[in-house]
């Protein structure tokens, strides 16, 4: 809880120079497919499919930049192209802080946006499972996942849809007796979203 109160001040301070400028708010949801990269991957990693869901605000700088922070709850891990009940399942308390930039004509009923960030990413859980017995990973998984996110979206004005690609930088393994696996989160995320206002 500490390190969630942590980032929430810390996406709090990134957006305080713009609090007087329009906010919006809202909800969103998607749809992810995860995978893990790195040295010590295992071999027969492939794609997961899983989902985010949660709320954002959007502190507009100027009529086309804005701050946009989120707070997500997402699944994200792998399974084996081999076997595909065994996977590595890992849910996460995900918290991306965006710079958005709207493109075109911003009166338009449909504004195409980019958008970049750092992004937080809390651990809640890291379980094995072969179809039938779960392995709890937890103590051996950090407990803190930093990633960098890049995507495209289109704004349908109080809706939204995006595409990102959120790039893990932090090995998903502890170090142990010096050894540091070199094992990264990788995920591409599909979502709608709706603004209150």
């Amino acid at each position: 809880m500490k390190k969630l109160a942590l980032a929430v001040a810390m996406s709090v301070l990134m957006v305080s120079a713009v609090t007087a400028a329009p906010i919006k708010g809202g909800l969103k949801v998607g749809l992810g497919l995860s995978t893990l990269t790195g040295a010590d991957t295992f071999a027969d990693a492939s794609s997961k499919l899983g989902f985010a869901a949660g709320a954002f605000a959007d502190f507009g700088v100027s009529p086309s930049f804005s701050v946009q922070p989120e707070v997500l709850y997402a699944t994200k891990g792998t399974q084996s192209s081999i076997d595909s009940a065994a996977k590595w399942n890992l849910t996460y308390i995900n918290i991306p802080v965006l710079a958005k930039l709207k493109l075109g004509n911003l009166k338009a009923s449909m504004v195409p946006t980019v958008f970049a960030g750092p992004q937080l990413g809390l651990l809640l859980s890291s379980k094995m499972t072969n179809g039938t017995n779960d392995v709890d990973m937890k103590d051996v998984t950090n407990s803190t996942d930093f990633a960098v996110v890049l995507g495209a979206g289109l704004d349908i004005q109080k809706f939204s849809l995006d595409v990102r690609y959120d790039l893990g930088l932090t090995s998903l393994g502890k170090t142990v007796a010096g050894v540091s696996p070199k094992i990264y989160n990788g995920t591409v995320l599909l979502s709608a979203g709706y603004s209150f206002n």
